[in-house]
């Protein structure tokens, strides 16, 4: 297996594009990590997780068509099981609660970069998910 096959892919979901382009820049920076797309439209999300098969989803609650919460609905229905890192600027419990519930394995609220980035780099030491 190459080395480029070893990366941890990353895919980033926000409604705002300037934030999904800072989180992929400061990505971008660490070896072993590559991040595969940007989107903003929520509808978009569950089927470039298809096709681009992330190892990480990085994802917002709001975005447009489509939720992080019915994201996350989705991505179980289809039997889809990327690490999701939900980062918003939802704080309470109950948002933290219902991701959880379906499937999101961190919750962190904007503006806490610090922690996806540090959660990323952890994920990519320990060599990712199984494949």
């Amino acid at each position: 297996m190459g080395q480029a096959s070893q990366s941890l892919r990353v895919l980033l979901a926000d409604d705002s594009a300037p934030l999904c382009a800072s989180l992929a820049s400061l990505l971008r920076k660490f070896t072993g990590v590559q991040v595969v797309g940007q989107i903003q439209d929520g509808a978009e999300v569950v089927e470039r997780v298809r096709e681009l098969k992330p190892h990480v989803l990085v994802t917002d609650l709001r975005m447009t068509n489509l939720t992080g919460i019915e994201v996350l609905k989705r991505l179980r229905q289809e039997d889809l099981h990327p690490i999701v890192i939900v980062f918003t600027s939802h704080m309470e419990d109950e948002y933290a609660d219902a991701c959880k519930a379906l499937g999101a394995s961190y919750f962190f609220t904007k503006p806490q970069y610090e922690k996806v980035i540090d959660t990323i780099k952890q994920l990519q030491r320990d060599g990712g998910p199984a494949q």
